[in-house]
């Protein structure tokens, strides 16, 4: 038996697919054994007896054939072939069909942006809508499986900025940077205990051609709305470099709003009607840097940067009516709120690889800070009598964390892996209040204890895991747990009161997959994972909006643990790909949102949050993908399911029933024309006490011309075309309340993207000739 490698001999990189033939002589067409290499250029040749004589015959499309006498190969170890491209044949060769873009695993499946034509002019957020399970709408919402259960990850580490802002974050980064996102459905132990269901993992590693390229990418809308973006990717044979910075801005112009409530306490009963229109301004900058160092070919180092900032100015002016009892009164208030917040991450790891670049250890630093400053004036106005407020709080939460991952067994049916990391987390918020008695006056100080003063949190948390992947012919099983110390300090200095909690979680995590035969997978896992209060949750700051809503934080949240099964089936076919889940989730004392007013003020309303007894939801997706011909994709999304919310005594407080549809097809056209479109029927899922009255219709369509060999690509966007607002109706309720909120969100709009990418160094081209129909699905689960 011959165990071995083959990899690019320019690029050290695995080259997948290659064809390893034992001949009995170099030039007979007789064949001893056969064999094709994986994605890891991996083999084995089964046939062939240790001494025996024969020839290998390696062989791979844009590659010099390679032949080697099987005696003088050494069978005790791994054998690494060294194929050298063939420039000649680079130049000129065209490659029938497309690339396997899907691929099934043990843990989901992983889809090969690198391979899809499509990506290299996209952002990574609308190249996402290809990728299944994931569903992205008209509006840039993302969701995966229908829910928002999901935890970001780049290169397998957490992507904490993208997490707080997907879409935006999301669509910062260029697809042709991407080389794959992995779907991961059955996270293991090695996963953090808060991160969700779903793991989507951004893989940005694996560039295999050296030089240079620039993106430039330049996008306006009609909505107001405007991007720009840049990008530099540097790749030699020791070094990975690449650089990003994008900068979005949009505006919000004279958008109704609508409000009633009804309130009816003890004695008491009021109205409160009322209608705005408001001014916005969002502006967004991200900035990224990813290095990735090859110290020799085990051994390399990865570091990243990531930076978002986020502003916004946000103006709304209301008319209010108010009535309680015989009594009305006319109000109007100014509101102005400027919020400032983002996010800085930067990640460095080292990582020991075996000889077939498998991971054995890695060790590495992660710091994040996130800082929240916000800031809120309002004027309310009584019969001509104004009074001035204004609210400030500044504060942040940084992050420091240390982590060791260790690979001990590593064999073809079992891997066993372990790892340690450590936590510490420091948050604070500062809140201030001021008030004024006319326009233009000094604001003077309140003091004030309502809302506890100044905050403070500190946070630690030591993890460790054990977990194991053993896989036998058809079948797969992980099976893996995470045990957690943790500890917290919330002071507040107003009252000197200090609350602390400490926890220890035992976290277990186990998957089963079965693969009935090369194009079905069967999947059964369990997952439980805990979500530990934030400081913005905890945050006891008062944002008093005006005389009638005011909300806060509560400091005294506890963590909220969740208990998941998941089945799912999937199946790949030469043109579909199909892929069922049935979810059903358990959440003990989840953290829920309360509104509520007091018994004896039917005037103001009061939001928060606080611990229930209980949460659980069933929710069945289904998700295909259909591609008639090689031109044509056509993706489907429908989930239906129910949601239960119970109270902190267990009583059943509310049910929902929910269901969302999206739709989006992809077209390729003669002569490098693009055209695609969405459509969607989904509403925003129920939360406690309140919900969406009725299902939002969301569509958008697109064309795309392509020129200069790819490398100009010019789109043509529109958005809700035939409306001019999107109109969003909502239902709040609670003790002695109810609420309905219509806000019209300006719809239509027409954009432009134009894109240029511009490569120098290897000259090497692929022609790519897509008249075969031919499937872009990979069969092979991966399960071996």
């Amino acid at each position: 038996m011959i165990k071995g490698r083959v990899l690019d001999a320019t690029t050290k990189q695995a080259v997948a697919y290659a064809s390893v033939t034992v001949l009995s002589l170099p030039d007979s067409a007789v064949v001893v054994d056969h064999a094709t290499t994986g994605d890891d250029g991996a083999f084995v040749l089964h046939k062939v007896k240790d001494g025996g004589d024969g020839y290998m015959c390696i062989s791979s499309l844009g590659y010099c054939t390679r032949k080697l006498q099987v005696s003088a190969v050494d069978t005790l170890g791994t054998v690494v072939v060294m194929l050298q491209p063939d420039r000649k044949l680079l130049d000129e060769v065209v490659v029938l069909g497309q690339k396997k873009l899907v691929k099934l695993t043990h843990q989901g499946l992983s889809y090969s942006m690198a391979d899809d034509p499509k990506c290299q002019a996209e952002d990574l957020l609308t190249a996402m809508r290809r990728v299944p399970m994931v569903t992205v709408d008209g509006v840039g919402r993302l969701t995966v499986k229908g829910g928002s259960n999901y935890t970001i990850y780049m290169n397998g580490h957490p992507f904490r900025i993208a997490n707080q802002n997907p879409s935006q974050v999301l669509g910062s980064i260029p697809a042709a940077n991407i080389q794959k996102v992995e779907i991961i459905t059955n996270p293991d132990a090695s996963y953090s205990a808060e991160a969700g269901t779903t793991i989507i993992n951004i893989v940005t590693t694996g560039r295999k051609v050296l030089g240079q390229s620039l993106l430039l990418s330049l996008q306006a809308e009609t909505k107001p709305k405007g991007n720009g973006s840049i990008s530099y990717n540097l790749v030699t044979r020791p070094v990975k470099l690449s650089l990003a910075y994008d900068y979005d801005v949009s505006n919000e112009h004279k958008q109704p709003v609508a409000q009633l409530r009804e309130a009816t306490l003890p004695g008491l009963s009021s109205t409160l009607k009322g209608d705005a229109r408001d001014e916005a301004t969002f502006q967004h900058h991200t900035a990224r840097l990813m290095l990735e160092a090859e110290i020799d070919s085990l051994n390399t180092i990865y570091a990243d940067g990531h930076y978002r900032f986020s502003s916004t100015d946000y103006k709304l002016d209301w008319t209010k009516q108010y009535r309680e009892g015989n009594v009305e009164e006319n109000v109007l208030t100014k509101n102005k709120s400027k919020y400032q917040d983002g996010s800085f991450e930067t990640n460095v790891f080292y990582k020991k690889l075996r000889r077939d670049k498998k991971e054995v250890f890695s060790a590495g630093y992660r710091f994040a800070y996130s800082p929240d400053v916000r800031s809120q004036e309002g004027e309310v106005n009584h019969d001509g009598r104004s009074q001035f407020t204004k609210n400030t709080s500044r504060g942040g939460l940084s992050e420091h964390t240390l982590q060791l991952d260790l690979t001990p067994v590593r064999k073809r049916s079992l891997v066993l892996k372990t790892g340690i990391l450590g936590t510490l987390r420091h948050g604070k918020s500062h809140p201030k209040y001021y008030a004024r008695s006319a326009e233009g006056m000094d604001w003077e100080r309140i003091d004030t204890a309502r809302a506890g003063g100044n905050l403070r949190q500190t946070y630690y948390d030591i993890a460790g895991y054990l977990n194991a992947s053993y896989s036998l012919k058809r079948v797969s099983l992980t099976a893996g747990a995470r045990v957690e110390y943790s500890k917290s300090r919330v002071t507040r200095s107003a009252t000197g009161l200090t609350t602390r909690e400490h926890h220890v979680d035992l976290i277990p995590r186990v998957s089963l997959t079965y693969q009935p035969g090369n194009s079905t997978q069967i999947g059964l896992n369990y997952y439980s994972g805990v979500r530990r209060p934030s400081i913005w949750l905890l945050n006891p700051f008062v944002d008093k909006v005006d005389d009638f809503n005011t909300s806060m934080g509560n400091p005294d949240l506890k963590p909220q643990k969740t208990h998941n099964i998941g089945l799912s089936a999937m199946y790949i076919g030469s043109k579909t790909f199909a892929q069922l889940s049935l979810d059903y989730a358990v959440t003990r004392d989840p953290i829920l949102k309360r509104r509520w007013m007091e018994p004896d003020d039917a005037r103001l309303l009061y939001e928060s949050y606080f611990n229930g007894k209980k949460y659980r939801s069933f929710v069945p997706s289904l998700w295909i993908n259909y591609r008639p011909t090689s031109r044509i994709s056509i993706n489907a999304f429908a989930n239906v399911g129910g949601l239960f919310f119970y109270g902190s005594d267990g009583e059943l407080l509310q049910k929902n029933f929910v269901y969302n549809v999206n739709t989006n097809v992809d077209v390729e056209l003669p002569k490098s024309f693009y055209l695609g479109g969405n459509y969607g029927y989904t509403q925003s899922n129920p939360t406690l006490g309140s919900k969406s009255v009725d299902h939002a219709h969301i569509y958008s369509c697109y064309v795309t011309k392509r020129a200069l060999a790819g490398k100009l690509s010019l789109s043509l966007t529109a958005s809700f075309p035939f409306q001019k607002y999107s109109k969003f109706k909502g239902k709040d309720w609670g003790a002695g309340f109810t609420q309905y909120r219509t806000n019209w969100i300006s719809a239509r709009s027409f954009g432009f993207k134009l894109v240029y990418n511009m490569s120098i160094g290897d000259k090497s081209k692929v022609k790519r000739n897509t008249s075969l129909t031919t499937t872009d699905l990979e069969r092979s689960t991966g399960v071996r």
